[in-house]
């Protein structure tokens, strides 16, 4: 039988000055390129939050998110028409962080304002691939709704993601930082690495 060829190991390395996309990357940021951008690849997880809830501590939260994860700070841009991943400073990354008093809303007002949101398209050169917005319904009724778009989403999924959020709220509400070690490899090294693969 055919030997299988052997893979490197996939390790933090050091970064060119260009970083190129994934191939799942690639592929999406064509289509976007092509047709334009489509809310088809919008990944929406829409949170009930009962009980009392700290906003701002959920802000910070959702920064120590996308501070700890590159792929949702990332712009696909294409200077030379070489399409690349540009990762931006946390303190850059605006994930468009509102929060709306929903106070007396009706259902159908609140779905009409969850699916916009769900259905805004990203500017994949301009903005992160992350959109969030909380909806206070009461003093102890939120709906938190966050929005990623495909292109980020590609190297994990979005359970990992709330996981993360969920750890550094409870921390942020204690009034301190989350205390959680660095991602040994980012979405930017595994590019690197299946490019190299071939």
């Amino acid at each position: 039988g055919a030997v299988a060829a052997r893979r490197q190991p996939l390790v933090a390395g050091v970064r060119p000055a260009v970083v190129p996309l994934s191939f799942a990357q690639s592929r999406l940021w064509f289509l976007d390129q092509l047709h334009g951008s489509s809310p088809v690849y919008n990944l929406a997880e829409v949170l009930r939050l009962d009980g009392r809830l700290d906003a701002d501590a959920l802000g910070d939260a959702l920064a120590d998110v996308v501070g700890r994860h590159e792929s949702l700070r990332t712009l696909f841009a294409a200077p030379d028409g070489i399409a690349q991943q540009v990762v931006i400073p946390i303190e850059r990354a605006d994930f468009g962080w509102q929060i709306v008093d929903a106070t007396g809303w009706p259902a159908a007002r609140l779905g009409e304002a969850i699916d916009s949101e769900a259905g805004q398209l990203f500017d994949l050169s301009t903005q992160i691939p992350l959109r969030a917005k909380l909806f206070t319904l009461a003093d102890e009724e939120h709906v938190l709704v966050v929005v990623v778009h495909h292109i980020a989403a590609d190297g994990w999924s979005i359970g990992p993601l709330m996981g993360d959020l969920a750890l550094a709220y409870a921390r942020r509400c204690a009034g301190q930082a989350p205390d959680w070690e660095p991602l040994a490899v980012q979405y930017v090294d595994y590019a690197l690495w299946q490019r190299a693969q071939l």
